[in-house]
């Protein structure tokens, strides 16, 4: 045979199956695009020296890895489907002469012209969207635009590496299946059917005690801290009880809706139900597939436009005063009041808001009345709280009250025993009217989130002691005692603020040193940054798995219309109208491909009080804008599913329609 041969059959046979390789070439050229552009940005002259540079490239990078990971996982699943669709091809040319290695030669080149072609169509397109995916991040973050077009080597050469071993390992993968098979194999390999499956009561089971087992952790876990360490329990589990509910619970329910004569015996309801059964076994892991990604779309963008759109509430938790400064020395704490207050008068400043308070915060485990300080012991870890120690003055003081301790007595909120010990104190704590309406202005409030107990004591006894014997404990891990003052600059704008800030800043460094001090306008650049470049991330992998789930809704659309063509066709000869053909088709796929959709809502539904709390970590507490956002994300994809549907469907249909 001559040389170009191979090539052009090669060539040849992908244009004859432009159908099924045309998506595929489409969104393998999107995914190479989406790695460039996640690839090129981190060392983009735009984003070099900007506040927040850090945050941006460290969460960017993290995306690369993401899309470079997915990749391999999905062409390799798609790719399966066209090797799968055309063993019968392959089988016919092994019976007329053509052995197995020259059919390896012919995939050589199908799978160079797909990897040639994807990756040239996607380097283009992340080359021509670059600038404008650029200037959208850019305006997330609040970052000055900069003009300019620039093609990134370094990012061009990695995205070809990657998705060229991919592609290398798909032809291996593809000469594997062929070699393997005998040549009836081949031949039948695409027809093969499904022998009606059982009933697997006990995989049914497994599946409702994990998605059980999952719901119930985010619905009954209320401390934050425990929802960090079991949120990717729950995740793990829902996906086992998804998997095993869409591969054994689909077929029993399939089962029970047959039982119902009235419902089953109806020419659209007959043929949909029975097919599904005996190909629900190849059916059940696509769906679940699709429910996963769906989910996993659904939480990326309502948790990441959550964020980006509490930015502001994040913030003012964070940092409630335009200007902080903290001293983490107690001997010193009058002299750093001192020293504020004349750098103040110096900068020419005219303070607002302002607020004062010590406090030490350590962390501890309670039993009962005791808190004990022990960081070997990893049993310790679901009972941790926090505790605030402030003296009584800076309490009374912040909150207007006028409350008084006697020695050896504390206020401790929220808390409900009448004695408490700690390191070497005990405490008799004493009742105080509305302490469990008291508010605490300012950042001694943000930790409250976490299981923070607030413990006031007589300003008689020295917290520092108490400092320096959780030291002793603690080691480098240790919390100082604190001194924080805090104050707004009304009447100026934001230039003018940053402007105070530095005046401020460079005065009171020459008074004591190296102060620890924080602007809300600096604090502001970094949390957009921060949240702006995870909402980015967030909406770039969500398009990318939205992407997987329409392929895989066609592909799983084309398959099922291949296989049913030729019993349509039989039908429609025997006397069954189009329409009831038509009819029977949208019963199908309503069943096979809305079920995910619906799956992908109930684990939001659960899972929405667990994120809640999880956010609660990150300071963002505003429930309604997460509620807002789940909202808005769910009915923005299920209109998109919907409309990927009504094209699957048309597919489908025209498919089993060629012949019919």
């Amino acid at each position: 045979m001559r040389k170009l041969f191979y090539a052009r059959l090669a060539f040849s046979n992908l244009r004859k199956n432009a159908r099924v390789y045309l998506p595929f070439i489409f969104s393998s050229a999107l995914t190479v695009a989406m790695c460039y552009i996640l690839l090129m940005l981190p060392g983009d002259a735009g984003l070099r020296g900007v506040r927040g540079e850090a945050y941006l490239k460290s969460t960017l990078m993290l995306g690369a890895w993401v899309v470079g990971i997915f990749a391999v996982i999905f062409l390799f699943y798609t790719s399966s489907f066209l090797t799968k669709r055309r063993k019968t091809e392959f089988g016919l040319l092994n019976v007329l002469g053509m052995e197995k290695k020259h059919i390896a030669r012919v995939l050589l080149f199908e799978t160079f012209y797909l990897g040639s072609f994807s990756l040239l169509l996607g380097l283009l397109l992340g080359f021509a969207l670059s600038k404008s995916v650029l200037l959208f991040l850019t305006n997330l973050v609040g970052l000055e635009v900069r003009f300019g077009l620039s093609f990134s080597p370094s990012a061009a050469g990695a995205t070809l590496v990657l998705f060229g071993a991919i592609f290398f390992l798909i032809f291996l993968n593809s000469v594997r299946q062929i070699h393997f098979a005998s040549a009836v194999e081949l031949l039948k390999g695409g027809n093969l059917g499904e022998k009606e499956p059982k009933t697997r009561w006990l995989l049914t089971l497994i599946g409702l005690l994990a998605l059980a087992g999952g719901y119930t952790i985010a619905l009954v876990t209320k401390n934050p801290m425990y929802v960090l360490a079991l949120f990717f329990v729950a995740v793990i589990l829902v996906i086992i009880g998804t998997y095993c509910l869409f591969t054994a619970g689909n077929i029993a329910v399939l089962k029970l809706m047959r039982r119902n004569k009235k419902y089953y015996y109806q020419p659209e309801h007959f043929i949909s139900v029975s097919g599904m059964i005996y190909r629900m076994k190849q059916n059940a892991v696509g769906l679940a597939n699709i429910c996963i990604l769906s989910t996993m779309v659904l939480v990326m963008i309502s948790s990441t436009l959550s964020l980006y759109a509490g930015t502001e509430d994040m913030l003012y938790r964070l940092y409630p005063q335009e200007i902080g400064v903290e001293c983490y020395e107690p001997s010193e704490f009058a002299q750093f009041k001192e020293d504020v207050v004349k750098a103040i008068a110096d900068s020419g400043l005219q303070p607002d808001q302002w607020i004062e308070y010590r406090q030490l915060i350590f962390a501890a485990a309670q039993k009962g009345d005791r808190f004990l300080l022990d960081r070997d012991d990893s049993s310790l870890y679901f009972s941790v709280t926090s505790l605030c120690f402030m003296p009584l003055s800076d309490f009374n003081r912040m909150t207007g009250r006028s409350d008084s301790l006697e020695s050896g007595q504390v206020l401790a909120f929220p808390y409900q025993s009448d004695t408490l010990s700690v390191l070497d104190y005990s405490f008799e704590v004493v009742s105080a009217e509305g302490l469990d309406k008291v508010d605490m202005p300012g950042r001694a409030y943000y930790t409250s989130q976490v299981g923070t107990i607030y413990i006031i004591v007589p300003d008689s006894l020295d917290i520092a002691q108490i400092a320096q014997k959780q030291a002793e404990v603690y080691g480098r891990n240790s919390s100082p005692y604190t001194m924080y003052i805090g104050f707004d600059l009304p009447g100026l704008t934001s230039g003018e603020k940053e402007q105070a800030y530095e005046d401020f800043s460079r005065i009171l460094g020459d008074l004591m040193g190296d102060p620890r001090i924080y602007s809300q306008e600096a604090q502001r650049i970094e949390l957009y940054s921060f949240n702006g470049s995870l909402f980015f991330l967030g909406l770039f992998l969500g398009i990318l798995f939205l992407i997987a789930v329409v392929l895989i809704m066609y592909y799983k659309q084309l398959s099922e219309g291949y296989e049913d063509k030729r019993r349509f066709a039989i039908m429609r000869k025997v006397g069954l109208s189009r329409s009831e053909i038509k009819s029977s088709i949208r019963s199908q796929v309503l069943i096979l491909f809305y079920l995910p959709l619906l799956a992908a809502c109930c684990h939001i539904l659960f899972a929405f009080p667990f994120i809640s709390r999880l956010f609660m970590l990150l300071e963002l507490q505003n429930v309604r804008l997460f509620f807002l956002c789940t909202i808005c994300s769910v009915a923005l994809f299920a209109l998109i599913y919907a409309g990927a549907y009504a094209l699957t469907a048309r597919t489908y249909y025209r498919i089993v329609g060629e012949d019919a």
